[in-house]
């Protein structure tokens, strides 16, 4: 399995290439609001197309902030079944924005099956508030032989706090996708997980991407939510524009009790506190972001004695 981050500045644009024979492609969230010196977005689409080319793709609109979603309509610029097999969203249809309001209905028209609240369409259902499957993957949005969870979804009111949360567990491996999700969300996530019995260390992530960017507002990556998923390797995708990620988020998950992050070879990390930017040129943990690393490609191959998870910072390895 490999998923790829990619940095489109201030936004978020995650491609993951599913395991398995004619496995599908899921594509959670690609939008930004500004490129930030990142990829621009013909770049950004051009490197979507081609990551996703002959392949079916599984799109999932984590909310509807236009920085999750804005470049999707270029992307596909003729939805058709063949080459989308389902639409997910989080959050309302009438708070997405029209440029992607307009191709949504046009991907309804093109017979592609969605499932978001508030779709002009009776034959189109949505998710109850704080949603998740029971605990039990989700079989339309399965990735190939991995295993995909919607952990909450529509938590509460408000865009970022109806983020839906996905797991991605490859053979014990897990990535988790957050979308912006507050406080409120990742509560409902770890309550979810206890209402559906699954054991303490159920959100445990080996690939942890900070919600909301790497924010602190609202109580995104809140102290309780970095001991719920104490992540291995922990990634932000941001820009510039607003001193994101926050350090005081960041070192929430470096404080955790029980704490798991690995070490990595010294690099570049930015963070930002108060208004400004905090330089660590000798970060010693797996913390990558996109502002400080460029794209972020991870590896995970679950075959031989054990999983082993690579991360790659640009072209360039960044994990021991």
């Amino acid at each position: 399995m490999r998923a790829h981050y990619f940095y489109v500045g201030a936004g978020m644009c995650h491609v993951v290439e599913c395991p398995g024979n004619n496995a599908p492609v899921l594509l959670d969230d690609c939008g930004s609001s500004n490129s930030d010196g990142g990829l621009t977005k013909d770049q950004a689409v051009a490197a979507v197309q081609a990551t996703t080319a002959g392949r079916p793709v599984i799109l999932v609109f984590s909310h509807s902030d236009a920085d999750h979603g804005n470049y999707v309509p270029d992307i596909f610029p003729n939805p058709t079944p063949v080459a989308i097999r389902s639409i997910w969203g989080g959050g309302s249809y009438a708070n997405y924005n029209d440029r992607v309001k307009t191709w949504l209905r046009e991907a309804r028209d093109a017979h592609i099956p969605i499932r978001m609240n508030a779709f002009p369409d009776p034959g189109v259902t949505g998710f109850d508030p704080g949603w998740s499957n029971d605990g039990n993957r989700v079989d339309a949005l399965q990735c190939g032989t991995a295993n995909t969870y919607v952990l909450t979804v529509n938590s509460t009111k408000g865009a970022n706090a109806a983020s839906m949360m996905l797991m991605i567990d490859h053979n014990g491996e897990k990535l988790l996708f957050p979308g912006d999700a507050t406080g409120d969300a990742q509560a409902q996530a770890v309550e979810n997980a206890g209402n559906n019995h699954k054991p303490a260390n159920f959100l445990f992530t080996d690939v942890l991407e900070v919600s909301h960017h790497g924010a602190e507002s609202n109580g995104s990556n809140n102290k309780a939510w970095a001991e719920s998923t104490l992540p291995r390797y922990l990634l932000s995708s941001a820009g510039n524009s607003y001193y994101h990620p926050r350090c005081q988020a960041i070192q929430n998950y470096r404080d955790a009790n029980g704490a798991r992050l690995l070490g990595a070879p010294k690099h570049l990390l930015y963070c930002g506190e108060h208004g400004q930017w905090w330089k660590y040129e000798d970060e010693p943990y797996a913390i990558f972001g996109t502002n400080s690393n460029g794209t972020l490609t991870v590896d995970v191959n679950a075959g031989g004695a054990g999983a082993r998870t690579t991360i790659y910072c640009g072209p360039s390895q960044c994990t021991n």
